[in-house]
């Protein structure tokens, strides 16, 4: 957890402006194996503070089935690993 919770990633941040101030073990899961029909899904949107690319590795039935694909995308890397 960072002192900003919207900033709070599963990655370790770079910028020494974003303080961490906890250490927290989350449970995670492919977005595929969480969606049963993926067909009741045409659009995908993630903001998940460095992960999105992970978790699009998770969901490939979702990806074959999304119209639409929302991703937030930052210019200067924020978090190691992405």
């Amino acid at each position: 957890m960072t002192e900003c919770p919207g900033q709070s990633s599963l990655m370790t941040p770079l910028d020494p402006a974003i303080r961490v101030v906890e250490e927290v073990e989350v449970a995670t899961a492919r977005l595929d194996d969480l969606v049963s029909d993926v067909r009741a899904y045409s659009m995908l949107v993630l903001d998940i503070q460095g992960f999105e690319l992970q978790a699009l590795r998770g969901a490939p039935r979702l990806l074959e089935q999304a119209r639409m694909v929302v991703l937030e995308v930052n210019y200067k890397r924020r978090y190691q690993g992405c």
